[in-house]
């Protein structure tokens, strides 16, 4: 207690969190205006990936890695994920190749897919994708203490723009046949969460915050707000997480025996 008095000679600055989170959002954004001059769609979209991956490996603890690539469990191999999000301190990658890693399903705190223009008819294929995720997480299939296996990986879409309003968005997300991802943030509509206790996406959009021009003239955007909520939502669930170690010899003679041989 003989310390609190020095609380009353330091500079009280409560904004400075939401400040520098506001100041990612511009370097991103900043960032990829430029990229949006590449004409090849393709590369603008390997482009927009690659700046929100830089963001998450310097946000993120030391122990978790950042990478592309694909997911392994079940005897199962996941679809290719745009950003992925794994604990590289306590269990190792399957492989890391130039481009593309293969990562142990019990590993994987999250997966972001990364759009910079979202069409609501890609969002069936996207819901598919996460589900398999899930389902290769199957801890029957992977572990016999299922009791210790980690939660679900948090499978988020992140969107730079879009056209569709977010309550055409979260239309097509309630209708599709899976409900696979957590959270979806576009920076011009809004964020989406998925309320497992009502199984329906429930939206917030910048009718629902406060923004505007602060007293020293610096603009908080509503797409500030939405990228801070979705990073800050996302550190919360991946920094709780815990992965558990496959046993290794079970996999490699369950693998070795599926081998066909001359």
């Amino acid at each position: 207690m003989e310390y609190m008095e020095l609380l009353t000679k330091s500079n009280y600055t409560p904004q400075i969190f939401s400040r520098i989170i506001c100041s990612h959002v511009d370097q991103i954004i900043g960032t990829l205006s430029i990229a949006n001059e590449i004409t090849h769609f393709g590369e603008r979209g390997r482009e927009a990936e690659g700046i929100l991956r830089q963001f998450f490996e310097k946000a993120l603890p030391k122990r978790f890695s950042v990478c592309s690539g694909f997911i392994y469990g079940a005897s199962r191999i996941s679809s290719q994920q745009d950003i992925i999000i794994y604990d590289n301190y306590n269990v190792a990658p399957l492989y890391v190749g130039e481009s593309n890693e293969i990562v142990l399903i019990n590993s994987v705190a999250a997966t972001i897919e990364c759009k910079t223009n979202l069409r609501n008819s890609s969002i069936d294929e996207i819901q598919e994708k996460c589900a398999l995720v899930k389902a290769i997480h199957d801890p029957i299939q992977n572990t016999s203490d299922s009791e210790k296996w980690p939660p679900k990986p948090i499978c988020s879409l992140f969107v730079y723009n879009s056209e569709s309003s977010l309550e055409a968005i979260v239309n097509k997300l309630n209708s599709s046949k899976y409900h696979a991802l957590d959270i979806v943030c576009c920076l011009s509509a809004g964020i989406s969460f998925y309320n497992k206790e009502i199984d329906q996406y429930t939206l917030t959009t910048k009718e629902h915050i406060l923004h505007g021009t602060t007293l020293d003239g610096k603009p908080i955007t509503p797409s500030h707000h939405f990228f801070e909520y979705f990073y800050c939502w996302l550190m919360d669930r991946i920094t709780e997480f815990k992965s558990v170690n496959i046993n290794y010899i079970g996999q490699e003679m369950h693998s070795s025996i599926n081998i066909d041989y001359k």
